[in-house]
């Protein structure tokens, strides 16, 4: 069991926290905590209030639907368990519900919903319409490990029919006459609710294992605030302790003057305790609330994978999907253990008690000792800024440090140097804000972010936190991809003067902002301001190095064209291992091209020599492989990425194909009638769920789109080789904008390299080929 969580009996996981009594119609808030209907009713009458309401036990804030409280979701999961805790209590006493003979209920029909007698059981088997029906022993009613067989299948709300089948065109479960109405199988890619929900248990364990991950770090974090509590209150007990010892074998002669003294020195010890015992509270509170939020997921998803069935479990996924990566996102990268030196007190050395001397005030101070309190530059400033003022997404974020009256003034004026600001995205992506002195003295951090939800804002001089900070802010809104051009930014290439020597440029950005360039064979690493970190040559270890990719450990992922792996390094150059080998068997790879990785590391590459897409696992081993003949055509597949939902997005061009030895283009050579240029998006198991774009200069169309990106809002930007164009379209293929390329003018041949940045914007470099 992860620590911070805890399971619970299935009575009390059927009792509503509030009225204690069995749920009645249990209604699900965002923070994953359920009440009855008619308990949030009142909560809603009682506070006047019927726009949102706050969560009884965590305080978490809910939009109440148009439709009051009855449009909240229903927990269908405890809704069941209730249904089945009810027949456990009847189970010698249920009669034959499809009779009138009063005989004793034998089966339960879980597609007709009926108890049948034996009679009526043999009844219902002689009929083919019903040869498929699940029939479940009520014998087995009284077993934990089946009793969630008993739960009903969902029923469609327009067909009244079980729900056998999900459609992962519009994420919702459906029955089998959607499938011809609704949700036709010609265009909608549906799959048996089975099948995807095997799928879906898989990611679940996932996320799960991540939120574990994640409450440990928090604990350890926790238990190391603690014990900065505990050894600032030893210190303080310790120079106390000795003041008074000092203080009571000069009491006689020195009485008024060293009580003044040193009630002057404890004072100044307490307001240092005051101080840090304030900012130790405050992170104490957060990590206390982190704790509760993760742990109360680990605790439903548990509950949900041991108890629930596949309605149950696909009812809810997508909302567990969404809230694991908010909470998740609240990484307290603040209080790191490096971030902040613990503050220590001292005295000077003790002199003799022999010392005499004309003055009073000098005798005093001798033979007490001064009192040293290292002055922190963090404890000038302060963090301020409007409360509950809302950024806009792609705006300025401002926010100011001004200087604290709590201490002595700082240095005028202060050194920006000595400062560092830096933004967690809710993608858990670090934004480095800048800094700017104002002319009052005061300092403006701002950073723009494209990313909507919280953001938290941690500031530091000289390693320690301001006061204030970490500040959580919110963003919200969305970008207009056909308006908004500063979604897509060129990268200043005046600050990698010398680096670009080289045709042929790759752009990566990791989780804390750094940019990664490779200009064959050099790979080199800057920081956020372009400030140089790392390079390394790729041909001390591979041959013909063409794409790579970072992931969140921040390992460089390279594929090599020559020797037909992948290479993996650290961030500072360090060969690590090898993935694969060449040939065409599972997990053996042929002129491997764009290569990527998920939010758990797993990896996708465009195997392109066999026309096909592999996948592995965390560990490099392999995991699945598709694609050869998908639609009837050969795939071309050049570059890859996944979207947040795991789903995999790769851009083809035969074009590509026929102009880039050794691979090969169609059959008979290239024949622009039958070129395949476009974009696919596949499931995690190579089902094919959109295709748009096809061979064209027009708005949509493509020749050779060689760079495929994925921003936040899962939208798809490509870059188009031959015209230089990218274009950004939504995950359904719905064009949403086209960017002209500023070289296009030069001719064709202009090849753009993307990149997703840390704040959700699309970053750009062209070179020509």
């Amino acid at each position: 069991m992860a620590a911070g969580t805890a399971s619970v009996t299935i009575e009390e996981l059927l009792t509503c926290s509030l009225c204690l009594e069995l749920f009645r119609e249990p209604k699900t808030l965002t923070c994953l905590h359920s009440f009855c209907k008619e308990c949030l009713n009142e909560i809603t009458k009682t506070a006047n209030k019927y726009d949102s309401i706050a969560c009884p036990l965590c305080r978490d804030e809910t939009a109440i639907p148009q439709s009051s409280i009855e449009g909240l979701p229903t927990n269908f999961f405890i809704k069941n368990l209730l249904e089945v805790a009810e027949l456990k209590s009847k189970n010698e006493s249920l009669l034959c519900s499809n009779c009138e003979d009063g005989l004793k209920a034998m089966v339960r029909c879980i597609e007709c919903d009926e108890f049948f007698c034996q009679m009526c059981l043999n009844a219902h088997n002689r009929l083919k319409t019903y040869e498929e029906h699940k029939v479940v022993d009520l014998k087995n009613l009284l077993s934990p490990t089946t009793s969630k067989e008993f739960h009903p299948a969902m029923k469609c709300a327009d067909h009244d029919l079980a729900c056998r089948f999900y459609c992962r065109t519009c994420n919702v479960l459906i029955c089998r006459d959607c499938t011809v109405v609704d949700h036709p199988l010609a265009t909608h890619s549906v799959a048996n609710l089975k099948d995807v929900a095997e799928q879906c248990r898989e990611r679940s364990l996932e996320a799960m294992g991540k939120a574990e991950k994640h409450i440990a770090h928090v604990k350890q974090v926790q238990h190391s605030c603690r014990e900065k509590k505990e050894k600032l209150k030893t210190s303080v007990d310790t120079i106390t302790a000795k003041l008074n010892e000092k203080k009571e074998h000069l009491i006689q002669q020195f009485i008024q003057t060293i009580e003044g003294r040193s009630s002057e020195m404890i004072s100044q010890l307490e307001e240092l305790m005051l101080d840090k015992a304030e900012q130790n509270e405050r992170d104490e509170g957060q990590l206390e609330s982190d704790l509760k939020r993760m742990g109360n997921y680990v605790l439903f998803m548990r509950n949900l994978l041991a108890n629930g069935n596949d309605d149950e479990m696909m009812n809810m996924y997508d909302h567990l999907v969404r809230y694991v990566n908010d909470i998740s996102g609240r990484n307290p990268f603040w209080l790191d253990d490096n971030n902040e030196a613990t503050p220590t007190v001292s005295l000077q050395s003790d002199a003799g008690d022999d010392v005499v001397d004309s003055s009073l005030g000098h005798l005093v101070t001798t033979c007490l000792g001064e009192l040293v309190i290292p002055t922190l530059q963090a404890d000038h400033f302060e963090l301020v800024e409007e409360r509950g003022k809302v950024f806009d997404v792609g705006k300025n974020v401002e926010i100011i440090i001004q200087s604290s009256n709590r201490r002595r003034g700082p240095p005028s004026p202060p050194d920006l140097n000595l400062f560092q600001a830096k933004a967690l995205t809710p993608k858990q992506t670090v934004i480095q804000a800048k800094l700017q002195l104002r002319d009052d003295g005061s300092i403006s951090v701002h950073f723009t972010s494209y990313i909507p939800g919280r953001h938290r804002l941690a500031v530091q001089v000289e390693g320690n936190s301001l006061r204030g900070s970490p500040r959580t802010l919110e963003v919200n809104g969305e970008p207009d991809y056909s308006v908004d051009t500063t979604l897509l930014q060129k990268l200043p290439t005046d600050k990698f003067e010398g680096c670009l020597n080289e045709v042929r440029v790759t752009v990566r950005i990791d989780l804390v902002g750094n940019i990664y360039i490779l200009t064959v064979p050099v790979l080199r690493v800057f920081d956020a301001d372009f400030n140089n970190l790392y390079i390394f040559d790729l041909f001390n270890v591979m041959t013909k190095p063409w794409i790579f990719t970072v992931n969140s450990e921040g390992r460089i992922i390279v594929s090599d064209t020559g020797s037909h792996k992948l290479f993996v390094f650290k961030t500072d150059g360090t060969f690590l291992h090898e993935i694969g080998s060449e040939g065409t068997g599972r997990g053996e790879l042929e002129t491997p091209l764009g290569v990527t990785t998920d939010s758990y590391d797993n990896i996708a590459v465009c195997d392109a020599g066999n026309h096909r897409i592999q996948l592995f696992n965390p560990d490099t081993s392999f995991k699945c492989s598709f694609g050869d003949e998908q639609d009837g055509k050969m795939m071309y597949p050049v570059s890859i990425q996944f979207n947040s939902q795991g789903q995999i997005i790769v851009a083809e061009s035969s074009l590509w194909f026929s102009n880039f030895p050794p691979l090969t283009g169609p059959p008979g050579g290239f024949d622009a009638a039958n070129a395949v240029e476009c974009v696919k998006v596949f499931s995690r198991d190579g089902q094919v769920l959109q295709k748009f774009g096809e061979p064209g200069e027009g708005r949509g169309q493509f020749w050779a789109p060689i760079t495929v990106v994925v921003d936040h809002w899962d939208h798809i930007w490509v870059s188009d080789f031959t015209y230089g164009s990218i274009q950004v379209f939504d995950g359904k293929g719905n064009l949403k904008g086209v960017f002209a390329s500023e070289e296009k003018d030069k001719g064709a041949g202009w090849l753009s390299t993307m990149a997703a940045a840390s704040n959700g914007a699309v970053l750009y470099m062209s070179a020509p080929l």
